[in-house]
Formats: structure tokens, sequence, C-alpha cells
């Protein structure tokens, strides 16, 4: 999405369910999609795919694009759930979250509170990054649409596998 609002652009990719690979799936998306413009990543959280976690520092470090992660609710950590689900590399998992620093409560200019992890900028940035994106409320335009568009794909894969 441009800083104007206009979309022109999409692509997709399918981190494996509770794996490792959504770093890599991004990161291949990014090189499918051959936009030298893009100047930012919005992600909707770095924790996806059922605890397949984004590395925010290694997706800025092979793209060379700012990483902002937003978040909406403040959190104890997911320490305890990766130690019980995934015995064998929770530490790996719980490292590539640590990597990416902590998590930075600010408000929006839409009076909501929200979490950000960035890679690539400076926290002030990425807030007036996320500030300028969000219409209302507390998701910003780029995350909002996207969310949108993978209720719309998952639904009609969904009834495509179906049948």
């Amino acid at each position: 999405m441009r800083g104007d609002f206009r979309t022109d652009g999409f692509g997709i990719c399918r981190p494996t369910v509770g794996g490792t690979d959504s770093t890599s799936s991004l990161i291949s998306l990014f090189q499918r999609l051959e936009r030298p413009d893009i100047r930012a990543w919005l992600l909707g959280g770095c924790v996806i795919s059922w605890f397949n976690i984004i590395d925010i520092v290694e997706l800025h470090e092979a793209t060379g694009v700012p990483v902002v992660c937003v978040t909406y609710n403040p959190s104890e950590g997911i320490e305890k759930y990766l130690k019980e689900y995934f015995p064998i590399d929770w530490k790996q998992r719980l490292q590539i979250i640590e990597r990416g620093g902590t998590r930075m409560e600010v408000t929006l200019g839409t009076g909501h509170t929200i979490y950000l992890t960035v890679s690539g900028l400076s926290k002030t940035r990425a807030k007036q990054l996320v500030d300028k994106f969000t219409l209302d409320g507390r998701v910003p335009e780029p995350i909002r649409v996207a969310q949108i568009q993978a209720a719309g794909i998952h639904r009609d894969l969904d009834q495509i596998d179906r049948k």
C-alpha cells in the first residue's frame, strides 16, 4: 500500500502451520514481487501460523526494508507455550522473538494503544509510520486490508478444497 492509500500490489505466501519457515516465506515473497519501491514491512504480529515466528531482524537484513511489527494487547510472553508445544526447538523460537527486541507501547493519534517491535528504523519513525497509516481505531490500513484478503482467500480455498 502506498502512502496515498492506494493498493498497487499483492502477493501470497503460505508458511507452515507450527513450522519455522515464516521468515524465509516472506523473503521469497519479497523476491517474487520484484518491487524495489517497497519502503517498509508492516506486520500484524510476528508470531503467526501457530507459533511460526517471523525473525524481523533477518527479514530486514535480507530485504533491506525496515520492519514494523504491530500487536494490540499486552502480553506476559509466550515462553511457557513454546516449551509446552515445541519441547525440541522452543529455545530457538524464543531467541527469534528476543532478537527482535522489546515491544514498545505507543498511543496512536487515534487515541488507541498498540505495541511495536521494529528492525531497521527508529521507534519514533515506526510510530510515525503506523500513525500515518491508521485512519481510525488501531489497525493500520495495510494490515487491515491484508487481513481482509487473507480471510477471503482462506474461506474460498477451504470451499474449493471441500469439493
